[in-house]
């Protein structure tokens, strides 16, 4: 008797291209062999990229994202996520779906059996009809359990680089698992609303302490970290990074430098973008270790108004600030602490690069448009600056911009400008400008417009080569 199995592999093919992918799902269960031809069909219907190492899996179905309905699919399919490298999960705002969502992901990560580079969880909130702080509906045991599951099976996958944002269901409890010891984990990124909060608080500097091998850690602004850097360990960290208003206040950025001190490897730091309105202390720790430092105006002269200090810093991020632009006395105070600042980096011959926003306040208007000057601030070291926002100064300034910085800057060899060509630059017009360059700026050599770097020379003669495929 001539069974399915009988027919030659073609005809099974052929066979499973007009299936329904509910057939194609149960041909795929029945054995290896139809798992490996019904399988293939069902990716291709839903358009899965089985040699794709990056996968995003959310509450709903988008176009760029599966929902976890289509990952409990695709988990029975061989080979299905034999590339991945990188797995984002994104959870429901339903705590009782993401309860189910993340047995689902920490499954998915047990059927994986090579290391993965990257673990990106992002928690969308709390929503539920049933009071998850009622006794007799408590889930935060059974959430605890769950995420500390997933997170064991990242340990095993020996993944590198884990980022954590949203804000996690029932956080009304600590968890109560600790975490492993880890010389995988070497980034960590987490946002204000994940377990900064005082019950998980200690948690988290549990689980930093133990991973050895971490090297750079970003958090997005919170107060909270004034009470965890202090009790931070970590021997191999390399660089910290701050977004938003996270350590602007006299004691956080002391707490900053502190810790800086403790961690001789760390060399490279991003205080945020909290302008203070009262000065500074200047730091008291000689930090010789830091090469590369961005921050706001008011917080790089804390680091840097005494010449001893970080007498090794390399390059130099000037933050916009956040703090009260909307006061008329803003734009002339931050110009003023501006000027301020340059005074103290034009005599450090260990700079070499400067990152200046031109969308700094009062800079276009103070600075720019008069071509402002000081002899006392001039980059004689310098070699390369970078322009941020170039597309937000008017016409004139940006003629005036070189003008300024041919007096400023009279060193350069290298010119960065973001966001040029999005002005809608044609041909002629960027030949003109890297004219101006050549005039104004005689001795820059490479000129960078829109992460594109030639020389001079050649954007002058062939400005359309930088918009080639």
């Amino acid at each position: 008797m001539v069974t399915l199995m009988d027919l030659p592999e073609e005809l099974l093919c052929s066979i499973c291209e007009k299936a329904e992918p509910s057939t194609l799902l149960s041909l795929a269960a029945s054995c290896k062999r139809l798992n490996r031809i019904a399988g293939s069909q069902y990716l291709l219907f839903i358009s899965h990229d089985s040699q794709r190492p990056l996968l995003f899996v959310a509450d709903k179905e988008t176009s760029i994202a599966m929902s976890f309905n289509t990952l409990r699919n695709i988990m029975s399919i061989a080979g299905s996520t034999s590339r991945v490298t990188t797995v984002t999960f994104q959870f429901s705002f339903s705590a009782e779906k993401t309860l189910q969502q993340i047995r689902l992901a920490t499954f998915l990560l047990q059927r994986i059996q090579h290391p993965l580079n990257s673990i990106q969880i992002f928690f969308s909130g709390v929503k539920s009809d049933i009071p998850y702080f009622s006794p007799s509906f408590n889930m935060f045991p059974s959430f605890n359990g769950e995420f500390g599951r997933l997170l064991w099976e990242a340990h095993r996958l020996r993944c590198s680089s884990l980022t954590l944002f949203g804000i996690i269901p029932f956080t009304q409890d600590c968890f109560k698992f600790s975490p492993l010891i880890n010389t995988s984990l070497s980034y960590f990124a987490v946002d204000a609303a994940f377990l900064l909060s005082r019950a998980q608080r200690g948690w988290l500097i549990e689980l930093l302490n133990a991973s050895k091998a971490i090297s750079h850690i970003r958090a997005y602004g919170s107060e909270g970290w004034t009470h965890i850097l202090p009790k931070l360990r970590l021997p191999s960290i390399t660089g910290i990074s701050f977004i938003g208003k996270a350590v602007g206040t006299p004691s956080a950025i002391e707490i900053l430098a502190e810790f800086c001190n403790r961690h001789q490897n760390l060399c490279r730091i991003d205080c945020g973008s909290y302008q203070s309105k009262t000065s500074l202390t200047p730091c008291q720790y000689s930090l010789s270790q830091m090469q590369e430092l961005r921050a706001s105006v008011s917080q790089l002269l804390y680091f840097v108004s005494d010449p001893s200090r970080l007498c090794n810093l390399k390059v130099i991020e000037i933050q916009c600030p956040e703090l009260d632009l909307h006061l008329p006395s803003m734009s002339s105070h931050s110009t003023t602490g501006l000027w301020h600042l340059f005074s103290c980096l034009c005599d450090r011959p260990s700079i070499q690069e400067l990152i200046v926003p031109a969308n700094f306040p009062g800079l276009e208007k103070d600075v720019l448009s008069k071509t402002q000057s000081s002899l006392e601030s001039r980059f004689i070291y310098l070699t390369k600056l970078q322009f941020r926002e170039f597309h937000s100064l008017a016409e004139p300034a940006r003629q005036d911009f070189l003008k300024w910085s041919s007096k400023v800057f009279p060193s350069l060899k290298s010119l960065e400008l973001a966001y040029s060509m999005s002005m809608g630059w044609d041909a002629e017009q960027t030949s003109c400008f890297a004219r101006t360059v050549a005039k104004e700026l005689p001795l820059i050599e490479n000129l960078t417009l829109e992460y594109r770097t030639r020389r001079v020379r050649e954007w002058i003669e062939d400005p359309l080569e930088s918009t080639k495929a």
